[in-house]
């Protein structure tokens, strides 16, 4: 399960998406663990539920003095129909000094074969 945490009220706070497991048909689930940095990509195994490893591409990160509450938020990812790429929308929010601002980017992903 994939939890959203929001921080508007506590800025100071870390905002994260949370991931937890369950093995017994979500009667119990393990503690929650930050989705933290970097951004990745990559191809979901579909027994697990979890990432193939040799598949992961860092699409985005912390940048060298950047405000550690960075957060790449409120993406949305589609797939280009001309080139088969991925287009990924993304703002980098906290990445400028004043706060709640930040930049929306658009990233082109080329999926290759692993």
């Amino acid at each position: 399960m994939i939890l959203r945490a929001s921080n508007d009220k506590k800025p100071e706070l870390p905002s994260h998406r949370w991931a937890c497991w369950s093995s017994d048909g979500g009667r119990s689930w393990t503690k929650p663990k930050p989705w933290t940095y970097p951004f990745v990509i990559g191809e979901v195994d579909l027994g697990t539920g979890l990432l193939v490893r040799k598949s992961v591409r860092v699409v985005d990160t912390l940048g060298a003095g950047e405000d550690p509450l960075l957060t790449l938020s409120n993406f949305y990812a589609r797939q280009d129909r001309l080139t088969g790429e991925i287009a990924l929308h993304m703002t980098r929010l906290f990445a400028l000094p004043d706060g709640w601002k930040g930049d929306a980017f658009l990233y082109h992903i080329r999926l290759t074969p692993v």
